[in-house]
């Protein structure tokens, strides 16, 4: 849908763009984390890549920039994919909380 969309609005020089977050560690993560370990159950993202919400803000920041006519329109960006593509880390940096976001 977005795809159609960003053609349609188009000629507005709208920009349209889908951001896929990912994983990411919000308010709450680790306490549901720990009481599903509590529980016995294994949590279900463990072994997916955790990213903070600030490690989220380049990419936005960049499609916020675009135009359709001189930008970019009509894509979809994976944000752990768009980050590790720009230098901007890696899951070992996301995971850790002291690690700089940028």
């Amino acid at each position: 849908m977005m795809f159609y969309l960003a053609d349609e609005v188009r000629e507005y020089n709208i920009a349209v763009n889908t951001l896929i977050p990912g994983n990411s560690r919000t308010t709450g993560y680790d306490e549901q984390n720990d009481a599903r370990r509590a529980e016995g159950t294994t949590p279900s993202s463990s072994a997916r890549i955790s990213m903070r919400p600030e490690h989220m803000v380049p990419l936005t920041l960049f499609l916020a920039d675009q135009d359709a006519n001189s930008g970019v329109t009509g894509k979809c960006f994976d944000v752990p994919i768009w980050n590790m593509e720009h230098g901007l880390g890696s899951p070992k940096t996301w995971r850790d909380p002291d690690a700089d976001p940028a």
